[in-house]
């Protein structure tokens, strides 16, 4: 599972099953004036919960994601 998160607090946003959905969230966030470059960053975590990764998500990269 994948979580978008606020970059600064970590707080709780949205969950996606793939990584490709966070970073379209994201991107809509932004596209849509809700939310600036670098505010929100994508967490993988485990099927028990536990925290895989963190990426933080550049704007280009989001819009790649987005893409496809």
């Amino acid at each position: 599972m994948f979580i978008v998160q606020e970059a600064i607090h970590a707080d709780y946003v949205s969950s996606h099953e793939t990584f490709e959905e966070a970073g379209a969230a994201i991107e809509d966030l932004i596209q849509a004036g809700l939310a600036a470059p670098g505010d929100f960053n994508i967490r993988e975590v485990d099927a028990t919960g536990r925290i895989v990764a963190v990426f933080e998500v550049a704007p280009a990269a989001a819009d790649r994601i987005a893409r496809g």
